[in-house]
């Protein structure tokens, strides 16, 4: 049986992207004979039952996600149980999610105690550039940062022998940045959707706040942040409610820019036609988007959600729900795979597509399904040994 070491200095619960998709990979990636997975990963309050049978050891530390300082922590962490964890038995793979938080230490435990393990390394955003967008990084370092990261990635990425990307866009941007070896397999793999959890159900959420069946409900899920340039969508529904008042937007989450979103709704005067319904637990959320007529995924046309997979527009459309994605390279690419996507350049276009209700018929989405993206990961294992 062959041994595998997952890293990741994310807590498999939290409400963030990588926590969903590491926790939705690990309950479909089937227990067998051929592999032990064990788990190094952020400090969890709980940790479900199938993730605690699929795996043989979980090591928790207790580190931000988003700190240089904790991520380097980890990193010598994670090497040091690695380098323990190699003495009883050795170990066959270590499976990466980002470099300081997991790969520096995977690199540091191969040159120093175990030079045939191989290291698989998984990119899901250009997280250099994320870090500094989300603001975690000062900007008058921002130029020195991205230099010394980008060297500093570059080096570790030598070390690996796979590599998993969540877009061929990215795969594209990581061959010339990084200089991807031919030696070196490259798999793609998207953003995955529970579509048992994600379904349409029965709610009285429209009633409880109000909302009469000829109003017309778009609805946005996720986090109200800064960096999602939720504001601009509010001047287009300004322009779009002076033509049709019966359009009501409905904001399901919180975030560092609640507070701002918020004034400029006053501002606009738009008060009777947004709500804001805060944080709700997760899985509460398929109740609210089962009564959107249409799911709201706006992000900015910047480089870190270029070739992204946005998780919520399939939460979305395997509610039923169609969806008004803003105008973005990975929303376009999306719309052509997938029914029920419809990309918005103005307010024109979100009356235009707003003018009638509709429901998205049942579409096959095998490609984004956890059971399918569990295959992938199960394949490069095999492969990669």
């Amino acid at each position: 049986m062959k041994r595998i070491f997952i890293i990741q200095n994310t807590p498999l619960n939290a409400p963030l992207p990588l926590s969903v998709y590491l926790t939705g990979l690990l309950k479909n990636i089937k227990k067998n004979k051929d592999f032990e997975i064990n788990l190094i990963v952020g400090k969890s309050e709980s940790i479900t039952a199938e993730i605690k049978r699929l795996c043989k050891k979980i090591y928790e530390f207790n580190a931000s996600t988003y700190s240089i300082k904790d991520n380097f922590n980890f990193s010598f962490y994670a090497k040091k149980i690695l380098k323990k964890e190699n003495k009883e038995r050795k170990i066959d793979i270590v499976h990466c999610f980002y470099p300081n938080s997991s790969l520096l230490g995977a690199v540091l435990f191969k040159v120093f105690n175990n030079y045939k393990t191989k290291i698989v390394y998984d990119v899901r955003s250009p997280w250099i550039e994320m870090s500094i967008e989300r603001g975690f990084i000062n900007k008058n370092v921002a130029g020195l940062y991205k230099f010394v990261l980008y060297k500093e990635e570059k080096y570790l990425c030598k070390f690996v022998d796979s590599f998993m990307i969540i877009t061929d866009g990215l795969v594209c941007y990581y061959r010339k940045k990084i200089k991807i070896k031919p030696s070196q397999r490259v798999y793609v793999s998207p953003s995955g959707v529970d579509l048992k959890m994600f379904k349409r159900v029965k709610t009285n959420i429209r009633e409880k706040y109000g909302i009469k069946n000829d109003e017309i409900l778009i609805g946005s899920v996720g986090g109200i942040a800064k960096i999602r340039k939720l504001e601009d969508f509010l001047d287009l529904f300004r322009e779009a409610v002076n033509k049709n008042n019966k359009l009501k937007l409905m904001f399901v989450g919180e975030g560092d820019s609640l507070s701002e979103i918020k004034k400029k709704v006053n501002a606009l005067n738009l008060k009777k036609n947004v709500i804001f319904v805060g944080k709700v637990p997760h899985k509460e959320v398929p109740k609210y988007m089962s009564v959107f007529d249409f799911g709201l995924c706006h992000l900015p046309n910047i480089f870190i959600y270029e070739n992204s997979v946005p998780l919520k527009i399939l939460e979305y459309l395997s509610c039923g729900v169609p969806v008004l994605a803003s105008k973005l390279k990975t929303h376009e690419e999306l719309s052509k795979k997938l029914k029920g996507i419809f990309v918005y350049h103005d307010a024109k276009d979100i009356l235009r597509f707003t003018k009638t209700k509709t429901k998205v018929e049942k579409q096959n989405m095998d490609e984004f399904q956890w059971s399918s993206i569990a295959k992938v990961y199960e394949r490069m294992w095999e492969k990669v040994l």
